[in-house]
């Protein structure tokens, strides 16, 4: 069973981590919607498929070492998407083996952002806008007459308050019990 005492992250928290390695299970690899791994620094390792054969793309990190004029070597690490099965040779692949990352997500993020700019620019459905203004509408309306009442109870209530004093003098035509009644109705439709 779950013992608090033993907790160390958030229930929701707990919840997502087991949603990801539901999803990462083999099994699920045909409807897997989130990455198998995600501990290398590539955005979008195991969620890109290579164009030329289909093989789900993965993530590392790249030693490519250059010869420089002078004939020295200069090795530079930076991370890169591998098509494995061009790789390994698992199956025919006339596509590159390597992509690097830096360029594939940037071309990525440059479409995101322009499909939300997109988004941002279209036109709102003039039948949504008008439900929208109509509800707001009946909001206010609502809210004016709740003030109306409000203000009507909250000026019995004052009338009631003015009629103890008349009942103390004996000069009020209604009894202590029924102005009781009366003052407790009125203070209920003031707290609503």
């Amino acid at each position: 069973g779950f013992i608090p005492e033993l907790q160390i992250v958030e229930e929701s928290i707990y919840e997502d981590a087991m949603a990801i390695v539901e999803q990462r299970k083999k099994e699920n690899e045909q409807r897997r919607s989130v990455a198998q791994s995600s501990y290398n620094k590539t955005l979008l390792a195991g969620n890109l498929y290579c164009a030329h054969c289909g093989t789900r793309l993965s993530g590392f990190w790249h030693k490519d070492r250059y010869r420089l004029a002078d004939g020295t070597v200069k090795e530079v690490m930076a991370p890169k998407y591998n098509c494995y099965a061009k790789g390994l040779k698992v199956r025919p692949c006339d596509g590159q083996q390597l992509y690097k990352a830096e360029i594939v997500d940037e071309i990525v993020e440059g479409i995101a952002k322009d499909i939300f700019a997109m988004i941002s620019r279209m036109p709102k459905d003039p039948t949504i806008e008008a439900q929208l203004k109509k509800n707001i509408q009946n909001k206010e309306n609502l809210l004016r007459e709740l003030d109306a009442k409000l203000q009507s109870a909250k000026k019995e209530l004052e009338l009631y308050e003015a009629q103890i004093i008349k009942c103390i003098e004996g000069k009020s035509k209604l009894s202590e019990v029924t102005l009781a009644r009366m003052i407790s109705r009125a203070e209920e439709a003031v707290a609503v």
